[in-house]
């Protein structure tokens, strides 16, 4: 008898040598392993989605949707219908379409700041963290530009005092090295809705 109709005949006997309650369990745990390693595979293929924009008004998002759908990129609305998420490797070259194309009008720029939190820190060392975290944010958007070589990023914050001529409205710079050419006026235009969209008061 050839090995493999041996191994079927072996199976074979095996299952019909189970009482009904073990083939039972037998076939559930089959489904079970099935269902399991099926959960498994679709979550490793489900992209992990990251905030592209919060705060916004829910017409704003589903707008917002509606163009990233337009340009083949994947998104979600948060569940309270005012935020829109995007895979995480397409969420600087999504802010880079979303301000080429103007800036909804309402909401913000999301993105990751600190993976860990120092509870060492003062409120000094908080905002000093926050605008390098900032400036790396938009670095790191520009960049995904096919024209753009290197960027760099330098941001003054606004302060508030009570004084009025203390105060100090946000400024921001943008450093480019092209790898040959100009960057066309939408894109410079873009980035600059990038980068004033993303400070406050800027």
């Amino acid at each position: 008898m050839p090995p493999l109709k041996q191994m079927q005949k072996q199976l074979t006997d095996f299952i019909t040598g189970l009482s009904r309650k073990q083939q039972m369990l037998l076939v559930g745990a089959v489904v079970l392993t099935i269902a399991v390693l099926a959960l498994f595979a679709h979550l490793i293929s489900t992209p992990d989605y990251v905030p592209l924009m919060t705060g916004m008004e829910p017409a704003d998002a589903q707008a917002l949707g509606t163009k990233l759908a337009a340009k083949n990129i994947a998104y979600q609305i948060s569940p309270d219908g005012k935020g829109v998420n995007v895979p995480s490797d397409k969420v600087d070259s999504s802010r880079m379409e979303v301000a080429s194309d103007g800036m909804p009008r309402s909401g913000r720029l999301g993105f990751e700041l600190f993976d860990k939190l120092n509870w060492g820190q003062t409120e000094f060392d908080e905002k000093v963290n926050y605008q390098r975290a900032l400036e790396g944010e938009l670095e790191r958007s520009i960049q995904t530009l096919r024209d753009v070589d290197s960027v760099r990023v330098h941001l003054v914050m606004s302060t508030e005092s009570v004084f009025l001529d203390r105060e100090r409205a946000a400024k921001a710079s943008v450093i480019l090295k092209l790898h040959s050419g100009r960057l066309s006026e939408e894109t410079q235009l873009g980035i600059a809705r990038l980068v004033s969209g993303a400070v406050d008061k800027l």
